[in-house]
């Protein structure tokens, strides 16, 4: 699956599975909230989109080239986010 054809929401909430998909809800809730403060300052952090924020190069290890969370997060997607219990999770988020 390619990031492109992934919605603005779905990033969002693999980002959030991704980067703490080993904690319970409320780390993946933490991220949420990070992704948003830093959207709320695009200067530094590239926002105002949550998208841009999370795909903005070196902004959350998940995202990039090599990490084995990508790949996670990429084939979660491709498989529909059916699997590992986790779209209760991450559409919570």
């Amino acid at each position: 699956m390619d990031v492109a054809s992934l919605t603005d929401a779905q990033v969002f909430a693999l980002t959030g599975w991704g980067e703490a998909r080993n904690q319970p809800v409320e780390g993946q809730v933490a991220v949420a909230w990070v992704i948003k403060h830093r959207a709320d300052f695009p200067r530094w952090w590239g926002g105002p989109e949550l998208r841009s924020v999370c795909l903005r190069p070196q902004q959350f290890s998940s995202w990039n080239e090599g990490d084995p969370n990508r790949a996670k997060m990429l084939a979660l997607a491709e498989r529909g986010f059916v699997g590992d219990n986790v779209w209760p999770q991450i559409e919570w988020i």
